[in-house]
């Protein structure tokens, strides 16, 4: 019988992403905020932090018994 997989738990980023994601939406609409030094760091940041979440989800799954 088979059995559906567990849902995992949001990540703790997860939140932090939605918000940087919406709040570039929300800033895009005025082309200036382009030349400003902070939305490249927050760019560089959120992106970091989504190659670090991903990298350890595909480390989880690499560590994760194989069934069957």
């Amino acid at each position: 019988m088979a059995t559906s997989p567990p849902t995992a738990p949001e990540p703790a980023d997860q939140p932090l992403l939605r918000l940087s994601l919406s709040a570039l939406e929300q800033a895009s609409a005025d082309p200036a905020i382009w030349r400003r030094a902070e939305v490249h760091q927050a760019l560089l940041v959120s992106g970091l932090s989504t190659l670090l979440a991903a990298i350890g989800a595909v480390r989880r799954d690499l560590e994760r018994p194989a069934e069957g």
